[in-house]
């Protein structure tokens, strides 16, 4: 299934911002010198004729948009809807907040839909009615970001089980992500259809505590979460928590396509490839200007 996947991919491989151009970047002298490395990129093009990273990063977006929609389409519908409904739940709640200058093009609603409130796919819908259910008229902006985040990973995850495989693997990490960051917040909520237990977490949490689980893989699981959260006990850091919270997700991703390498497993570890290097890229662009070390920008590197 999906092979035309395959082969569509292993060629755009060839030429996607990847760990070679990484380094270039962070060994470049200059903001300017680092900007060039782009040019011997997938995003060459766009980078000849736009000077501003954010500005490319939106027309990349939409070519990839374009790109996974082209190859999976006909086979499975629900695989772009999957990846890129998260850019639906950066537009509404940017909608909630009432902010009107800022508008991820590569969602799968329109802003005219998100204007009008009238949603062309059930899931962009889904999500906007979950949301303001949860909502219940509040409008401050910690229940603003909590509504969308638990409507956008119960959406998701209903994607998830239409699809199989990776996705629904992927949506069950992103769940028990979520879980771990709620119970360090001391939040109430918990969220279903992760790998892990409410009880399981909390052991996950209790950091010393010897983990009784049977089961090898998911003694691995616990075990990796475990050691992230060792390191964030010692440096206290949600922006460090969160990029290794991230980097576990993806490093699971790629694995399944090392291991399985299947046409569902490429467009998957593709789309986490493209979103990581967008990351990466704006970080080492940033230091250039800054004045952060090398090293601490490997640090906060997503994997590639």
């Amino acid at each position: 299934m999906l092979e035309y996947a395959i082969g569509v991919l292993d060629v755009k491989e060839k030429n996607i911002f990847d760990k070679t151009d990484q380094e270039r970047m962070l060994n470049s002298p200059s903001k300017e010198e680092a900007f060039k490395v782009l040019f011997d990129t997938d995003m060459g093009q766009t980078a000849l004729d736009e000077k501003d990273i954010e500005k490319i990063i939106e027309k990349d977006l939409l070519i990839l948009n374009g790109l996974v929609d082209q190859i999976s389409r006909d086979e499975n519908e629900f695989i772009s809807y999957f990846l890129f409904l998260k850019f639906d739940a950066l537009n509404l709640k940017i909608a909630l907040k009432g902010k009107t200058d800022i508008f991820f093009k590569c969602a799968i609603a329109s802003e005219d839909q998100f204007k009008k409130r009238e949603f062309k796919n059930p899931f962009s819908e889904k999500l906007f009615q979950k949301a303001v259910l949860m909502l219940n008229g509040k409008t401050d902006l910690f229940s603003i970001e909590s509504s969308v985040d638990i409507a956008y990973l119960e959406t998701k995850m209903d994607l998830a089980k239409k699809i199989g495989g990776l996705a629904l693997e992927t949506a069950m990490l992103e769940i028990d992500v979520a879980n771990i960051k709620n119970k360090i917040k001391k939040e109430k909520t918990f969220l279903k259809g992760g790998n892990f237990s409410e009880d399981e977490i909390k052991g996950i949490l209790d950091i010393g505590k010897e983990i009784g689980e049977s089961n090898v893989d998911k003694f691995l699981e616990m075990f990796d979460l475990e050691l992230i959260l060792k390191r964030y006990k010692n440096h206290r850091s949600e922006s460090k928590l969160e990029k290794e919270l991230d980097s576990y997700i993806a490093g699971k991703v790629f694995e399944a396509e090392a291991e399985r390498g299947s046409g569902l497993d490429k467009i998957i570890a593709y789309f986490y490839k493209k979103m990581n290097c967008y990351s990466n890229i704006r970080l080492i662009l940033f230091s250039k200007e800054s004045g952060l070390s090398i090293d601490e920008v490997k640090q906060n590197l997503l994997p590639l």
